[in-house]
Formats: C-alpha cells, structure tokens, sequence
C-alpha cells in the first residue's frame, strides 16, 4: 500500500491547531482564577541564548538530513496587554543547518561532474525575527508559566558545505568546504509555538523556552529537473534568558 503524504497546508493546520489547545487552556484557567488586567506582564527587554538542533524537509515534510546542533543568542522584548495576553519580538543570531544532505538537492551538476560529492554538511549562519504572541498563566506573582505561537522571517547571512568528495581519478575520498550561500534563498518565513516560564524577582526576569520553528518557504534556491528538490529548514531550541522588567 502506497504511504499517504500529509500536505503542507494539512501539517500547518494541524501545528496551528495544536498549538492552540494549551493556549485556550491558559485563557479558561485564567478566568477560573479571575485573573483581571491588573495582573499582565509589565515591559521587560533582555537578552537571550541557547541550544538549537535543525534538519531539512522535503516538500512532504519528511526529514531528509540528519540534525545539525547548533546555537542562537539575541535580544528579545515584551510587552503586556491584557492579564491573558503578552506580545514578544526577538532579534537572534542563529547557528542552524543540516548534517548528511544528499548533495544532489542543492549541487545539481553533482552527476555529470567527475569528482562526484558524496555527502553534504550544511552551516548556515541566520538572522532571526521571531514575534509571537504569548498566553501567560498566572501561578504566582513571582512564576508565571505561559505557551506561545507566532511567526519569524529570517536573513540568510552565509552558508557553507562541509562536503565529501570523490575523486575518481585517484580513488580517494577527500573533504572540502564551499561557500553555498547562492544556493540558499536570501530571506525564508517560519510558524513557531512553544512553552515557557518566567520567574520575576525583583525587577530582573529570568526566562526558559522550549519552542519549534516550521520553515514555510523552500530555502532551496537550486532547482532541479531531475526530482523535486525543495527544502524546508525545520528547528527546535532550547533558550535560556535574562531581563529587567520596567
């Protein structure tokens, strides 16, 4: 029997639909508590890093790469609206990629060229511009746990391959490193949703984030005529933050 594939609008309903269960959880504990606008979050600006592990989907959303551990490290700003709703906007550097790409996806020469790569490590270096929308659930004054969903646009500053090669004249495999970043699409768009808690003390606020982001746009910026080529680049992070609540 032949698998069925999810399509792209059937995966970002159902992460949108997912991502919004726990967040009318958040609004129906709140109203049980009778938590009112006096509780929102205050303003607060800090800074923000961690760990991130990212891989590259096919157009069907299935995995095509192994993960490539990474990092991000930034800036992040949020606002409080009302006691059951907070907006945040981040500026990060992020480290992300993809280990064991068959490098036929963005090295479409790959088969008449005699020195054939055999395998592809990709480094892209990111700029990303998350903004999401928080759902903070208010336990105490101090612990304020809360989910998230939102979007991110992101810059492509440089990509590079770890590539090994095949020198069929020798017999050998050898390594490189290419620049690819003309392979890649300059700028790509994302949906994210992920969890959280701040821990205020005093006026410091000290965050912990557990989030996904899902690559909307094929990053691929090579097209092929031999299979479908199209990349999506999918992350999950960890972060840890700090910051000073006004």
């Amino acid at each position: 029997m032949k698998k069925q594939k999810i399509n792209k609008k059937e995966y970002l309903l159902l992460f949108l639909l997912f991502s919004l269960i726990p967040a009318l959880n958040t609004q129906l504990y709140a109203q049980e508590k009778n938590v009112t606008s006096t509780n929102k979050e205050d303003m607060s600006v800090g800074v923000r890093f961690g760990y991130s592990s990212s891989a590259f989907h096919n157009h069907y959303y299935e995995r095509i790469s192994e993960e490539k551990i990474g990092y991000s490290a930034g800036i992040f700003f949020n606002y409080g609206i009302t006691g059951f709703l907070s907006v945040s906007a981040e500026a990060l550097y992020v480290r992300q990629g993809a280990r064991d790409l068959d490098p036929d996806y963005i090295f479409i020469e790959n088969n008449i060229i005699n020195n054939k790569i055999i395998n592809s490590n990709i480094t892209s270096h990111t700029i990303e511009f998350p903004v999401f929308i928080n759902y903070p659930i208010f336990l105490s004054e101090t612990i304020i746990p809360k989910v998230y969903i939102g979007g991110a646009y992101n810059l492509n500053i440089y990509s590079e391959s770890h590539n090994y090669l095949f020198e069929s004249g020798l017999g050998i495999i050898s390594e490189h490193f290419q620049d690819v970043t003309p392979r890649f699409v300059y700028h790509d768009f994302a949906a994210l949703a992920g969890c959280g808690v701040n821990v205020i003390h005093g006026n410091i606020v000290l965050t912990f984030d557990v989030r996904y982001r899902m690559g909307l746009m094929n990053i691929n910026n090579t097209e092929s005529l031999m299979f479908d080529n199209t990349l999506y680049s999918h992350t999950f992070s960890i972060l840890l933050g700090v910051g000073y609540k006004f």
